[in-house]
């Protein structure tokens, strides 16, 4: 088990939430271009992005956040469900990082 940090794991938050920004304006341009059809691989490139996303986000859950695994096996069916909505929802505000750590590290 690993021993988590609060500072360092905060930082790493930060990141991700600006990528969840950048990601939720980049969405509605993506629904414009695929259904009307601007480019005509705009499905590819479309998809393609959302992966890239959705895969950055998910290996954050899974690599650095300080919950159990059933509780990522839980967050990855929503995020693959629910999709933006989802992502929004697991982000922890600093309160509840602090006691995801302070659970966490008091089971070492």
């Amino acid at each position: 088990m690993k021993f988590y940090i609060y500072e360092k794991l905060l930082s790493e938050l930060k990141i991700v939430r600006i990528l969840l920004i950048i990601y939720t304006i980049l969405h509605p341009l993506f629904i414009i271009l695929f259904y009307l059809n601007f480019i005509e691989f705009s499905f590819e490139l479309i998809f393609g992005i959302k992966i890239v996303f959705v895969l950055t986000f998910l290996t954050f859950i899974w690599l650095r956040l300080p919950i159990s695994n059933f509780d990522k096996i839980g967050e990855t069916i929503l995020i693959c469900l629910f999709g933006l909505f989802a992502l929004w929802m697991w982000i922890p505000d600093r309160k509840q990082l602090n006691e995801m750590i302070i659970n966490y590290n008091s089971k070492i």
